[in-house]
């Protein structure tokens, strides 16, 4: 199995989560990665945040990427963190 389809099965499945949201990140060419979580309502949105800096408050203002698929979020260079 590829690492693309293993992140795309561990995505879809928010039961093998660890937790409530599920960190994910995407390699820029700037060399610092885009830090973002997925939640288990809308698998096919990334809002930009730090996990570890995760408060309501950051959510509520957080961009966001929506994709029409988590094939699409995964192709777009998301990875399971």
């Amino acid at each position: 199995m590829k690492e693309q389809d293993k992140d795309i099965s561990f995505i879809k499945a928010p039961a093998r989560w660890p937790g409530l949201v599920l960190p994910v990140k995407r390699r820029t060419g700037g060399g610092v990665p885009d830090l973002g979580v997925i939640f288990e309502q809308d698998l096919t949105t990334v809002v930009f945040c730090n996990l570890w800096e995760l408060s309501p408050e950051k959510i509520k203002g957080a961009a966001r990427e929506k994709y029409s698929s988590v094939e699409d979020l995964v192709a777009a260079g998301w990875i399971v963190d």
